[in-house]
């Protein structure tokens, strides 16, 4: 292990000046051994420093804060003290803010909305619920602003009807001027238990490239959906038709209600879908939405082209038929068919999907891990040729 001393004399170019630097990026995970200065960061002097990210230790009031166009906050720091700290950077345009719950002071009444950002682009938000709408609550966004949040899990036991309905008012202000401005062309729908997420659907790759880039996210508990204004306000939203790729996931936790027995959630999942040309999904859940009465699955994705699947290994000779395959068929009977079948990558040739001739004009396309694109058109006679084979079911 690096000494003190040694990690204290590693960093120590931190308190010389800085007149050059644009942007600063440490994450140390050890705060109390970390050696880093904790006061006169670059001598006071960076004027050209626009990006700060550094957990833990954070100059409170230098003199360039106020450059600053892109601030993380670490999570050491209480609700009083971000905002506090806020004040000082009037140009920011990208803010992510991680809250300990461990550090929120429960008497701390907030002010009004006073910190004003009008170049806010995107907002980041990681905490409880308390956190979060204290955060929220007290800055007032450009209506540019788009809002990635996520909650704390751990504490919502204490949550009521009053504090979520406080939750969703705070949501409200920032995601329905952004949507208003910037209408989603895509989402990501994912049940995770008892939450609901409506997200961007960002590339997790382009994301880690870029942490700034603007992706929405908000969370929803389940249980509260009921009696939510916000949900109903975005189901019905004039921004809904342009939605018309559409990423759905249902997660189950086995012997718990699953989410898609609730009834706003089908609600949401069937109005938010009913542009959409373009579903990614995987078979377990196509498998939950299966389980539905076909008087409401039939209803469901209307003008639904492309279904994308994907990739699961399946036991050698496994009986019944993939959940993606009876989806097709059941799009087939109501005279919806799906006309593009998707794997995306896949590390070796499909195989095994001769059963895919009875649909007949349906194109199976998917990409080889070295980059070659390969599609077949189901009834042609030869799935010989891609690696259809004749065995079934042995692997999707």
């Amino acid at each position: 292990m690096i000494s003190l001393d040694l990690q204290k004399e590693m960093w120590a170019f931190m308190k010389e000046p800085a007149p050059l630097l644009s942007r600063i990026d440490v994450d140390h995970q050890f705060p109390s051994i970390s050696g880093l200065p904790t006061s006169s960061l670059f001598g006071d002097d960076a004027p050209l420093l626009r990006d700060f990210k550094l957990r833990y230790e954070f100059p409170e009031n230098a003199s360039w804060l106020s450059n600053l166009s892109s601030m993380s906050f670490p999570p050491s720091l209480n609700t009083e003290e971000v905002l506090a700290t806020l004040r000082w950077m009037p140009r920011l345009e990208y803010l992510s803010v991680f809250m300990d719950s461990n550090s929120f002071n429960d008497f701390y009444i907030p002010p009004p909305p006073v910190v004003v950002f009008p170049n806010l682009r995107m907002l980041q938000m990681h905490g409880d619920i308390q956190d979060t709408c204290t955060i929220l609550e007290c800055i007032t966004p450009s209506p540019d602003c788009c809002l990635a949040v996520e909650i704390n899990r751990k504490n919502r036991a204490v949550l009521d009807d009053s504090k979520h309905k406080q939750y969703e008012n705070a949501l409200k202000s920032y995601i329905m001027p952004y949507f208003s401005l910037n209408p989603p062309s895509s989402m990501k729908f994912f049940i995770d238990a008892d939450i609901l997420v409506l997200e961007h659907p960002i590339p997790p790759l382009l994301h880690y490239d870029n942490p700034w880039e603007r992706c929405f996210r908000i969370m929803f508990d389940i249980h509260f959906l009921s009696s939510s204004s916000l949900i109903k306000e975005l189901i019905g939203s004039p921004w809904v038709p342009y939605i018309k790729k559409f990423q759905f996931y249902a997660w189950s936790i086995p012997n718990s209600p699953s989410g898609l027995d609730n009834d706003t959630v089908i609600s949401a999942l069937g109005a938010l879908s009913s542009f959409v040309t373009t579903l990614h999904t995987d078979d377990p859940t196509l498998e939950g939405l299966l389980q539905r009465p076909l008087s409401y699955t039939s209803t469901l994705f209307p003008v639904l082209t492309t279904l994308k699947i994907d990739s699961l290994w399946r036991p050698a000779h496994a009986q019944e038929e993939p959940a993606h395959h009876r989806f097709l068929k059941i799009r087939k009977e109501i005279g919806r068919p799906i006309s593009v079948l998707d794997w995306g990558v896949l590390l070796e040739k499909p195989g095994d999907l001769g059963y895919f001739e009875e649909h007949a004009g349906l194109l199976v396309k998917w990409e080889t891990w070295d980059g070659h694109r390969e599609e077949y058109l189901c009834g042609e006679g030869h799935p010989e040729r891609h690696g259809f084979e004749s065995d079934p079911y042995r692997r999707i």
